[in-house]
């Protein structure tokens, strides 16, 4: 798996540290606390998940990396705190990339 070229859609980018951590989209349903159905509309970029599921898909898949994983760019190791500061930072060193 070529960890140089960030994938274009949230959908891929997804499906892409579902494959890298090996795990499965239930495990993805489950941390979330949603239907199957859900999941596989964001995956397939029909659905855009709310804040709250932003931040948890960031946090579950990539390391805290808000911006790589919800925006596909690498520019910043922060997630929002969506009850506080907005730049809170979470260490995001075990990321695959």
């Amino acid at each position: 798996m070529s960890y140089n070229v960030i994938p274009k859609t949230l959908g891929e980018r997804i499906t892409f540290c579902l494959k890298a951590s090996q795990l499965k989209k239930k495990d993805l349903t489950k941390y979330l606390n949603v239907s199957p159905e859900k999941v596989n509309r964001f995956i397939r970029n029909e659905e855009i998940p709310d804040q709250d599921q932003k931040c948890a898909i960031a946090d579950y898949l990539a390391g805290g990396n808000y911006d790589w994983i919800i925006h596909g760019v690498n520019i910043t190791n922060r997630i929002p705190d969506k009850d506080n500061d907005p730049d809170t930072i979470d260490d995001i060193s075990s990321l695959p990339f």
